[in-house]
């Protein structure tokens, strides 16, 4: 199911490099300003807070918030929230309200709230519903209230839940505003709901089975793939929009909804009239039936990953062909400008159509988990339901049900116990990093290295480490698990207990491979206790015992340059990119290393040998481009980073070498001026002296 690209659309104007540095004081100062925008009390003060933005190019505002939404932290809520609310162009606003879906992702929820009671059509930046004539903007219109109906419900704005329910809907139970509030209020008393997470789209079969008299005819339903911590409570029977969960996680609470809406107009404005129980209904389906659907979903998923890769595979037989016309086929810059607007148009139209069937992919994903989880219901001993809806859940990155759907055959399978508490561990090992628990300072700083990941002490980790230990305690001889809750408290800072883990595991190694990981651990562990030797020793002692393994190299090189050990450090760096071609870190510091010795063609000759082993390196272009800016080749530098552009035109160190070359160009424009002045000046006098 396709959507239109409008013109509008297609014609967004480029961001310059120019603008580009105006975002970097606004990244400095968005804190500020998110101040600001809590203290206002009205429209105009929340206004006049957002304009160091909104003054913005429309380039640069959305480039900004595509740099807040990935934040994760209350200010850079408030401000896309504001954004969302009062940015001037519609185009800034819908890519506010896209990253406060994503923001929305990763636990993170805006404080602000509107000063003055808007209409929906005001929030959501869009004009008015009548007269809309595209698919597409009736599509995100409802998008955009569903996710606002769930997310003022489950933050408990019930009277704004309300008001986004059709006044005809069966939903309001034909209650006054104020009672069906109340009801509210006191089932989340209850029930505490929290964290909520939200995905809307349409499933694979998204007609209505039964049409309502009224509705429009052409009224379509949209599914939410929603979740929510809550506790499970008897009163939660009489909340009629809250639908059946199809998976629970007890560890969390966390339930998962699958739910179908649909809408009607009222004043102009969409309001939800209905909501259709999804996941009720795939929990009543008998197993044959949810079996033949998931296959259903899986054979639409296939074709669509097959018609993308044609389609990426078309768009690169174009490209080719369109560099050999340029080889051979010279025409005027105004024909060469049109061609390249062009391509541009094509490449934009492609990226939104990858864009649109990707999301379509994780819709249809989602719906076959929860055929899934029906599945595991009606077949609790099927093995093969856990797997696939655990293999899909990780696809999607919902790890948090990855971790419920691995729990389960941890309890059901004591065969697969071991192994599936590991993976609950390694789950929960990586959730924990992101996690934003209550008693974590959003402000505070990790100091991430290559050796060893920060992990927070939340609930994710007590969950990892319990995982861990259930291992050992049912296996005394599982080793790997000894050596994952040895990393997962090392991340803590919990040396003492990793150095108690590590010589436990040590009594039990079977072989080679079991002690270098104990000599790498121990390494970590010394560089973590600011002892570079003894962590150089461990890791010397596991490139023994294991040479080949990645990094392990590159970690040695990495030492002996701290250590001013410069040789040795060359060859164990070349020992690394031979070992372990796709370790970037090593061809970078050898380039480093190379230029402290002034011999800038090693340097360039090592990174471009990374560069082929590693095609979508940006440090590796960049480094490159910071060379040919060293030997004033500002050219070959801008084809650098103009390639490294294409593949995260984000990365920060790709914006400060655009931000450099920039300066560069610059200031040659200057002294190209300047020494044209002097003869201008010449000519000048000349005149003077005729006349």
């Amino acid at each position: 199911m396709g959507h239109k690209q409008s013109d509008k659309n297609k014609q967004q104007p480029e961001q310059t490099p120019q603008e580009d540095t105006r975002i970097q004081p606004i990244l400095a100062q968005y804190r500020q300003i998110a101040q600001d925008i809590n203290r206002s009390s009205n429209e105009a003060q929340a206004e006049a807070a957002l304009a160091p933005i909104t003054d913005l190019p429309e380039a640069s505002q959305i480039t900004l918030l595509k740099t807040l939404a990935k934040e994760k932290i209350t200010a850079a809520a408030d401000v896309v929230l504001a954004m969302n609310t009062y940015a001037p162009v519609k185009a800034v606003r819908k890519e506010a309200r896209r990253a406060l879906i994503h923001l929305q992702g990763s636990n993170t929820y805006p404080e602000w709230e509107l000063p003055t009671i808007m209409s929906l059509s005001d929030a959501l930046g869009v004009d008015t519903f009548a007269g809309l004539d595209e698919d597409e903007d009736e599509i995100l219109d409802g998008e955009n209230v569903v996710e606002l109906f769930l997310g003022y419900w489950s933050e408990g704005e019930y009277e704004s839940a309300y008001d986004l329910l059709a006044s005809t809907s069966p939903l309001r139970d034909n209650l006054a505003r104020d009672e069906w509030v109340a009801r509210r209020n006191a089932w989340a008393a209850e029930a505490q709901p929290a964290r909520p997470q939200v995905d809307v789209g349409y499933g694979l079969e998204p007609e209505l089975e039964e049409a309502d008299e009224n509705l429009d005819e052409s009224a379509e339903e949209l599914d939410a793939f929603w979740s929510l911590e809550m506790l499970d409570v008897a009163s939660s029977s009489g909340i009629p929009e809250l639908p059946t969960a199809t998976l629970t996680y007890p560890a969390t609470g966390r339930h998962w909804f699958w739910a179908g809406y649909t809408f009607i107009q009222e004043d102009d404005e969409l309001r939800i009239y209905s909501i259709r129980d999804k996941g009720a209904e795939a929990l009543q389906l008998p197993a044959e039936q949810l079996q033949q659907r998931i296959q259903e979903i899986a054979d639409e998923i296939s074709a669509m990953s097959e018609e993308l890769e044609d389609e990426e595979d078309e768009e690169d037989e174009e490209d080719e062909e369109s560099e050999e016309n340029e080889a051979v086929i010279v025409e005027s810059e105004q024909d060469d400008e049109e061609d390249e607007d062009e391509d541009e148009l094509d490449v934009e139209d492609l990226d939104e159509l990858v864009g649109l069937d990707m999301e379509e992919l994780g819709w249809f994903t989602k719906q076959s988990m929860h055929y899934c989880d029906a599945l595991i219901v009606q077949a609790p001993q099927d093995e093969a339901g856990y797997a696939l809806a655990s293999q899909q859940s990780t696809i999607v990155r919902e790890l948090e049900r990855a971790m419920a759907y691995t729990s389960l055959v941890a309890e059901r399978f004591p065969e697969q116990r071991i192994e599936a508490l590991r993976v609950l561990g390694l789950l929960a090992t990586e959730l924990a990093s992101d996690e934003e628990d209550e008693e974590y300072d959003e402000d505070e700083e990790y100091d991430e290295t290559e050796e060893t990941r920060n992990i927070p002490d939340n609930r994710f980790a007590a969950i990892a480490e319990k995982a861990f230990r259930d291992s050992i305690t049912a296996n005394e001889a599982d080793f790997t698990s000894y050596v994952m809750l040895a990393d997962l408290l090392m991340g803590q800072g919990k040396l003492e207990d990793t150095r108690v883990l590590f010589d436990q595991a040590q009594n039990i190694v079977t072989g080679p491979n079991d002690i270098a990981a104990i000599e790498i651990g121990r390494a970590r562990l010394a560089r973590l206790q600011d002892t570079p030797e003894v962590a150089l020793a461990h890791f010397q002692r596991a490139a023994e015992l294991a040479p080949t393994m990645p990094k392990l190299w590159y970690n040695i090189g990495d030492l002996q340059l701290s250590l001013e050990q410069n040789a040795a450090a060359e060859k164990s760096l070349l020992k690394s990119v031979q070992v372990d071609p796709t370790t970037t870190e090593a061809y970078a510091d050898l380039a480093t290393l190379y230029m402290e010795q002034n011999k800038e063609n090693e340097a360039l000759k090592i990174l471009e040998q990374g560069s082929t082993e590693n095609p979508f390196s940006v440090e590796l272009l960049a480094e490159q481009s910071m060379i040919y800016i060293h030997k004033g080749n500002i050219r070959k530098a801008e084809e650098l980073i103009e390639e490294a552009e294409e593949i995260e035109p984000e990365a920060e160190i790709v914006i400060v070498i655009r931000q450099v070359i920039e300066m560069q160009k610059e200031q040659q424009r200057q002294q190209q001026r300047q020494q044209q002045r002097p003869s201008n000046n010449k000519k000048s006098n000349k005149s003077k002296k005729r006349r």
